[in-house]
């Protein structure tokens, strides 16, 4: 993504503004772009050079600054999270008090109505649902697994088409179609999630939608654990404080929830209305694996799904031999005890879900 366009800064040079733009290879518009416009092009954070930029100019980004202790002298607009009491928030405003400098937060640009102005929330609730189709999906054809495995890392998407065409293909390899919640659905985010569940071939009847007025009574909530997926896409506000809406409690019982995508991302603050993880992921880490896949109950019989062995002890199993858990390893008739997190046994009963959170700050990056 990109704090502005080409065009949005060539009608700044018309209206008499100097436009630098500092070179970066991963930006949506090429840096050529910007330079047949009238802007100036210099070398990538040449803006935090000590010195190079003078105090008076307007930085322009978009989400958060890189960690540091130098003072911020300059005036930034962009998305800082930071007013939501956010990891960080004192020593990246403690930066603007030593340098002197101001902030502009997009996040609370407002109009007249008190409308925020600036929102990624459609395309950030339409591409956590994506990633959650596809997260679920993952964990019905792997569903033997006892480690945590997620979809190809590093995966972007040139257009909204392909991405929709991969979530379809996902739902249709897994054999059905997911049944999911979505909190705040009636917002940008809410309504893009629901757009990509419809897209993708999920049921009308599968989508349940809830806001404000279901909320209301406050958490728990019981029913939210009835579904495969739930898709988080409230407004977090601070100083509203309620009872969560799932608790880790709840993770240990009897439930149909596998997949949480939290598309609010703040882990962190008092007011998280979801507190079962602690960390946001990312592109390159997109699933936190919270509860693993459960080892079936003492003495359930297993069968190997493959010619298994312990090197140097001489012990092994064929394909389609039977054995019985016994804690966490699997003992086979002659006495020889293999681990079942090897994933090499299968069995007739259900295994435990496990439960993967996504939470990737930048995700409405991932389609263009």
């Amino acid at each position: 993504r990109t704090a502005i366009t080409p065009e949005a800064a060539k009608e700044l040079i018309e209206a008499g503004h100097s436009v630098v733009v500092e070179r970066f290879p991963d930006r949506c518009y090429p840096d050529e772009e910007y330079e047949k416009v009238g802007c100036k092009i210099v070398k990538a954070g040449m803006w935090a050079e000590e010195g190079k930029v003078p105090s008076e100019k307007v930085i322009l980004g978009l989400k958060e600054l890189p960690e540091s202790k130098a003072p911020l002298p300059h005036k930034h607009i962009m998305f800082a999270h930071c007013f939501k009491n956010q990891d960080g928030w004192k020593d990246i405003m403690q930066r603007f008090v030593d340098g002197k400098g101001s902030l502009y937060d997009l996040e609370f640009l407002k109009d007249t109505t008190g409308r925020r102005k600036v929102a990624f929330g459609r395309s950030a609730g339409f591409n956590g649902m994506g990633v959650g189709i596809f997260a679920w999906a993952h964990q019905q054809l792997n569903v033997t697994k006892m480690t945590c495995n997620t979809f190809p890392k590093d995966v972007f998407y040139p257009t909204q088409e392909s991405f929709v065409r991969h979530a379809a293909n996902a739902i249709k390899s897994a054999g059905r179609a997911p049944k999911i919640i979505i909190i705040g659905a009636l917002g940008r985010c809410g309504s893009g999630a629901t757009d990509m569940a419809l897209k993708a071939g999920i049921p009308e009847e599968n989508i349940t939608r809830w806001d404000m007025k279901e909320t209301s009574k406050g958490g728990p909530f019981p029913e939210i654990m009835e579904h495969d997926i739930f898709v988080n896409c409230i407004y977090l506000d601070p100083s509203t404080k309620s009872p969560p809406f799932i608790t880790s409690e709840m993770l240990e019982k009897t439930r149909k929830l596998s997949v949480m995508v939290d598309v609010s991302c703040d882990p962190n603050n008092p007011a998280n209305p979801v507190p079962v993880y602690s960390e946001c992921t990312t592109f390159s880490l997109p699933v936190n694996r919270v509860k693993n896949f459960g080892v079936p109950a003492e003495g359930t019989e297993v069968v190997c799904s493959k010619n298994v062995g312990v090197e140097g002890f001489g012990k092994t199993a064929k394909k389609g031999d039977k054995g019985k858990v016994t804690g966490t390893d699997v003992t086979m008739p002659d006495g020889a005890v293999f681990s079942f997190s090897s994933t090499s046994f299968t069995t007739p009963t259900a295994l435990s879900l496990p439960f993967d959170v996504i939470a990737i700050d930048h995700l409405p990056s991932l389609v263009p």
